[in-house]
């Protein structure tokens, strides 16, 4: 066999192991469902999605022989993201693991900030949607509504898909992190150390100065324990009289 037939057929059998990849599997997999299951309201093309996101693929596995899965899993991230449906999300094994444990009101697998966030189409770095009690983002000081633009003096990437993955890999070493936040009009720098905390998150009732009582429900995991909570709480006796009523819900929102 003269050497051109044997690199024709090295470059062959490369190429069959790349397009046979973990991570071009995965792809091709949330795709299809994607096509067969879908039924919101999106009107972005899929296979026009597909073609931008398998150059993205592409490029992150220029490098691999046979690419990862867990390679694909910010792609796949972001081409879901850009469907635009709030209720239609890809979680990695690892995040739909924690979402069980949430569910049970278990502790978390990994360190944690004890926040939850969320990806805003055109608002720089993620949203403080909320922040539990007794975790380290509530001892730090993070407040609803914050938002985190770096960690550690490094921005978060400006690709919406990657923010949150960026977020996870530094929170997960449990080293001190130094959080800037943009709160309102003010820019921030809070240090924060996350560690494994409960994901139990029960209701919490306050009373507003203007005798407002505000009934927060920050999640619906460990359900079996959050209507009798609330009932507890809306028993309690109040100073000021029944009042009138305020009730938050928790949104859709990844939790670190």
């Amino acid at each position: 066999m003269d050497s051109r037939r044997l690199w024709g057929v090295v470059w062959v059998l490369w190429a069959g192991l790349a397009l046979a990849s973990p991570a071009q599997d995965l792809l091709d997999e949330v795709s299809r469902l994607l096509g067969e299951y879908y039924g919101g309201f999106s009107q972005v093309r899929l296979q026009e999605l597909k073609q931008k996101y398998q150059g993205e693929l592409e490029k992150v596995c220029a490098q691999e022989v046979s690419c990862p899965s867990n390679k694909a899993y910010p792609v796949i991230q972001a081409l879901v993201a850009e469907y635009g449906d709030r209720h239609t999300r890809y979680f990695t094994p690892e995040d739909y693991a924690e979402i069980q444990r949430r569910l049970a009101g278990s502790s978390s697998s990994r360190p944690q900030l004890g926040v939850q966030l969320q990806v805003v189409s055109g608002l720089e770095g993620l949203l403080v949607v909320e922040v539990s009690a007794q975790t380290p983002a509530e001892e730090a000081g993070l407040r609803r509504g914050d938002r985190i633009l770096a960690i550690n003096g490094e921005a978060l990437p400006q690709a919406e898909g990657e923010r949150m993955e960026f977020l996870r890999e530094r929170v997960a070493a449990g080293m001190l992190l130094r959080l800037t936040i943009q709160r309102a009009q003010q820019r921030l720098e809070l240090e924060v150390l996350p560690r494994i905390i409960s994901l139990r998150q029960l209701p919490t009732l306050s009373l507003r100065p203007d005798g407002v009582a505000v009934l927060r429900i920050p999640s619906f995991s460990g359900y079996q324990q959050i209507g009798p909570r609330i009932h507890e709480l809306v028993r309690q006796p109040r100073p000021q009289g029944p009042g009138p009523w305020s009730l938050t819900c928790a949104t859709m929102a990844a939790g670190y």
